[in-house]
């Protein structure tokens, strides 16, 4: 059953996670 949790964690999961990668390979090319 999908709840309002799951959506919310979806939600803040598929904004965080790429910005978080982004940081970390402009880390990576300096």
């Amino acid at each position: 059953m999908f709840t309002f949790s799951d959506c919310f964690f979806s939600i803040i999961f598929f904004f965080c996670y790429p910005h978080a990668l982004s940081a970390h390979l402009h880390k990576l090319l300096g």
